[in-house]
């Protein structure tokens, strides 16, 4: 793995984008399909964010916001805390691309910039999909899904 390494992931939801752009921003929404964490940020550029787990308020993943134009596109920094490994890497950056099509919304995301060696590509390489099938879940059916297990 090289510093040039992205991965990229895309579904489709039936929601509009506003919807979508809400689940990604909103605490109300991220407690329910990000692992239980409560995303906190103004979503202004260069405004910290953080996930923060409920209800102790430890912070899993931290970062910046780095562009924001509501409800299209969502970059941010991503540095891992919940892993001390990860821990040690300097931040990767994520993009949340969403884009209204004829009654659905295409939500891409490309994560990038890995530092070299990164702990941190095995693991969203696993855990995106999840989460983002987890979002899609939501907002089509108003439930998130159960926990996985291993």
């Amino acid at each position: 793995m090289s510093s040039n390494s992205t991965y990229i992931y895309e579904t489709y939801i039936r929601a509009p984008a506003e919807r979508v752009w809400q689940a990604l921003t909103s605490a109300e929404f991220t407690c329910q399909y990000f692992h239980a964490t409560h995303v906190e940020s103004t979503w202004e550029q260069g405004a910290p964010i953080r996930y923060k787990y409920a209800p102790d308020g430890d912070v899993a993943v931290e970062g910046e916001v780095l562009e924001a134009q509501p409800p299209n596109k969502l970059a941010i920094t991503w540095h891992v805390l919940y892993n001390e490994d990860a821990a040690r890497e300097t931040p990767s950056r994520v993009t949340f691309e969403i884009e209204t099509l004829d009654q659905q919304t295409r939500l891409r995301i490309v994560h990038d910039r890995f530092a070299e060696g990164s702990v941190v590509l095995p693991e969203i390489s696993q855990g995106w999909p999840w989460i983002l099938s987890s979002l899609k879940s939501l907002l089509e059916t108003g439930e998130a899904l159960p926990p996985a297990t291993a």
